[in-house]
C-alpha cells in the first residue's frame, strides 16, 4: 500500500519474575503468544515479520513456533532489548523504512488501529511514535513505531539500562533530537484506564475474560466492544483532597489516576496546610522556600471556601516568580500564564482560586479532571467518616488516599465498608532544575510552578508516569 516498507519485530521471552512462562499460557486452545501473533499478521500495512527472542533456553518455544510457521527469527540478549531489535533487523537480507515494535505481551492488539497508526506515521515523516506517551486509548491496543534509521542511530550510542531495555524512554527524554508523532486517536476509543498488557496473573485472567467476550465479534469492531464492556462493569475510582495552592506534580498524578476528584472545599482552613502556600526553589540559596499568600481573615473557624486572600498577593507572586525563575528555560512561556490564572480569580474564595488554578494546569498537562465539591454533598461527618460518606454518595468503589488521609484512615476501615483503598504513594522523578553556584541538589516536592518553568511540556510525562490499578471483578 505504501512506498515505505514496514517490518514488525516481535519481541518475546518467557522469563518473567511476576508471571512465569506467561506467553505460553493458554487462552482457549491457543497460547497467549499464538493469540498475539495471529492478530498481528492481520495488519494490512506490515510487509514482513521477524521474531526476536533471547538466547535463554526457556525461549526455545518461540524458535520452535517460528520454524513450524515459517517465520524468520533471531536470538540475542535477554535484557538489552535495543541490541536484540537491531540484531533482528540486521539479520534480514533486505531493508525497511518503518519498524513496528511488536511487544507480544500486548495480547489483544487491534490490527485496524495499528494500520491507522502506520498510515499516519508514514504521512507525518516523523522519527518515533508511542501509544503509551499521553495515552488516551487502552493499554495494549497499539504498538510503538520507529523510523528504522532512527533506531540504528541510537543503537550506536552508549546508553544505560534504562534506555536499552525501554527504548521509548530515550526518544521521549530527548524530544529535541527527534520528530515525535503525538497520538491523535478518535475520541470514541478514549479509555486510558483499560489495561490489556500481560504482566501478572490477574492480567492473564482479565485478558482471558475479555478475549472470551469478542470471539464472535468482527475484528474491526472488537476495540469498541471491549471498551463498552469495560465501562459497563468498571468500578469508579475517586480521590478526595483539599484544593491546594499551585500543588506539586504528585497532586496532578492523583487526579490522572481518578475517574472523579472531590475537592474538600468546606473543611476548616488550616494555616499549616497547603491551602495558601507552596514550595518553590529560591535561586539565591538553592533551597526550598515557602511561597505564601496572605489572607484577609485567617480566623480558625473559617472554612476554605469562606477564606479570601489580599489583593497585595498579586504583586508578591509576580516578584517572587521573577526573582527566582526568570533565568529558567521556560520562564517566558509560562510566566504570563501563571499570572493570568491567578489574577483573574483573585476576588474568589481561597478554594475557588485554587480549583481554577488546578483546572487550568490540568488542561495544560493533558490531565482529565472530572470533579465535584464536598460542599455540594449534605454531609456533617468529619475525617474518615466524612471521606466514607463522600465515597458512598458518589457511588465510588475505589479510593485513592493522599498522605494526609492515610494518617487517620486505614485500608481495613474502608474494606469493612466495601470500598477498596490504596495510598497514592507517588515517588517523584528528578528533573533538571535551575542551578546556582551554591547549592545544586535536586529538590523534590516543589510546586508545579518549578516543574513547568524548568522542563516545560515534559511535566505532562511526570504527571502521568505513576499508574494505580484496582483489580476490577471479572466474573
Amino acid at each position: 500500500m505504501f512506498k515505505k516498507k514496514v517490518l514488525a519485530i516481535i519481541l518475546c521471552r518467557n522469563n518473567s519474575s511476576r508471571l512465569k512462562n506467561k506467553l505460553s499460557l493458554k487462552i482457549g486452545k491457543k497460547t497467549c503468544f499464538e493469540f498475539f501473533f495471529e492478530r498481528l499478521v492481520k495488519c494490512k500495512n506490515i510487509d514482513d515479520f521477524v521474531i526476536a527472542t533471547s538466547n535463554n533456553i526457556n525461549d526455545d518455544y518461540f524458535v520452535d513456533f517460528a520454524i513450524k510457521n515459517k517465520v524468520k527469527f533471531f536470538r540475542g540478549s535477554e535484557k538489552n532489548v535495543l541490541k536484540r531489535m537491531v540484531g533482528a533487523y540486521k539479520s534480514l537480507d533486505k531493508s525497511f523504512d518503518i519498524i513496528v515494535r511488536g511487544n507480544s505481551d500486548n495480547t489483544l492488539i487491534m490490527p485496524n488501529i495499528i494500520d491507522l497508526d502506520i498510515r499516519n506515521f508514514v504521512k507525518s515523516k516523523k522519527d518515533f511514535f508511542s501509544p503509551f506517551s499521553k495515552n488516551t486509548i487502552p493499554f495494549g491496543y497499539a504498538l510503538t513505531l520507529f523510523k528504522s534509521s532512527s533506531l540504528i542511530e541510537i543503537s550506536k550510542k552508549r546508553l544505560n539500562k534504562k534506555y536499552t531495555e525501554h527504548i521509548d524512554n530515550y526518544f521521549l527524554d530527548n524530544e529535541q533530537k527527534f520528530k515525535i508523532l503525538k497520538k491523535n486517536m478518535n475520541k470514541k476509543y478514549y479509555c486510558p484506564n483499560l489495561f490489556l498488557t500481560l504482566d501478572t496473573k490477574f492480567d492473564y485472567e482479565r485478558i482471558s475474560f475479555y478475549a472470551s467476550k469478542i470471539k464472535k465479534v468482527p475484528l474491526k469492531n472488537q476495540g469498541l466492544k471491549l471498551i463498552k464492556i469495560f465501562k459497563k462493569k468498571k468500578m469508579k475510582t475517586t480521590s478526595i483532597c483539599q484544593p491546594h495552592f499551585f500543588p506539586w506534580i504528585g497532586y496532578f498524578n492523583m487526579i490522572d489516576n481518578s475517574d472523579e476528584f472531590i475537592f474538600l472545599d468546606n473543611v476548616q482552613y488550616n494555616r499549616r496546610s497547603w491551602q495558601n502556600r507552596t514550595y518553590i526553589k529560591e535561586f539565591k540559596s538553592g533551597k526550598k522556600k515557602w511561597l505564601s499568600m496572605s489572607l484577609i481573615d485567617s480566623t480558625r473557624s473559617l472554612k476554605i471556601n469562606e477564606t479570601k486572600i489580599t489583593l497585595e498577593n498579586l504583586s508578591y507572586l509576580k516578584n517572587q516568580l521573577y526573582q527566582n525563575y526568570n533565568e529558567t528555560k521556560f520562564f517566558d512561556k509560562y510566566f504570563e500564564f501563571f499570572m493570568s490564572i491567578f489574577s483573574k480569580n483573585i476576588d474568589n474564595s481561597l478554594s475557588n482560586i485554587n480549583i481554577e488554578i488546578i483546572k487550568e494546569i490540568c488542561f495544560l498537562l493533558g490531565v482529565k479532571l472530572n470533579y465535584k465539591l464536598s460542599s455540594s454533598f449534605d454531609i456533617s461527618e468529619k475525617k474518615e467518616k466524612l471521606i466514607l460518606q463522600l465515597l458512598k454518595k458518589n457511588n465510588s468503589s475505589n479510593y485513592i488516599a493522599n498522605s494526609g488521609s492515610v494518617n487517620y484512615a486505614n485500608e481495613n476501615f474502608f474494606k469493612i465498608n466495601k470500598i477498596k483503598m490504596k495510598p497514592h504513594n507517588y515517588i517523584q522523578s528528578s528533573y533538571e532544575q535551575l542551578k546556582n553556584n551554591k547549592e545544586n541538589t535536586f529538590l523534590d516536592g516543589l510546586s508545579i510552578i518549578d516543574v513547568l518553568f524548568n522542563i516545560g511540556d515534559k511535566a505532562s510525562l511526570l504527571a502521568k508516569k505513576h499508574k494505580i490499578r484496582f483489580h476490577d471483578s471479572i466474573s
